[in-house]
């Protein structure tokens, strides 16, 4: 399954077995990271992240499993070690991965200028209208 190779990498950039019962904060982080990358990148069910941690040999229930999401910007607000976590994970990206490109521009928005965020927004909503058109022309 595509969420032990997550693990592995998680596991990996971090250093940390996250799994383990320790209320560290380098492992609450780490925790908290891997829920953020299973939920809002992976899109997996607040049931299925549970699985898997239950799964690991890490108890976790509904209660813990959104404290740990809702904690998660408080973890990441000025932190060089998220960054440096998500900067190693989505790093290079394969953007033949729909879910790995959507990450890597969700990481790097955060660093970038607001003109350039403007400039984007524009050439996203150029790409709409042009496949928009498309779809029309290839209906008759």
């Amino acid at each position: 399954m595509f969420t032990h190779k997550i693990t592995k990498d998680v596991k990996k950039i971090t250093g940390i077995n996250f799994f383990k019962k320790k209320r560290a904060i380098e492992y609450v982080e780490a925790r908290s990271f891997f829920v953020h990358i299973l939920k809002d990148y992976y899109k997996l069910r607040n049931k299925d992240i549970i699985i898997i941690f239950n799964d690991m040999g890490f108890a976790m229930d509904s209660a813990t499993l959104c404290h740990s999401l809702k904690m998660f910007e408080i973890y990441q607000d000025k932190n060089q070690r998220m960054d440096d976590w998500f900067g190693a994970l989505f790093d290079i990206p394969d953007f033949k991965n729909q879910a790995n490109a959507k990450a890597y521009i969700r990481m790097k928005l955060n660093y970038l200028p607001d003109e350039a965020v403007f400039k984007m927004a524009a050439q996203i909503q150029t790409m709409i209208k042009d496949e928009e058109y498309e779809n029309i022309i290839f209906e008759f």
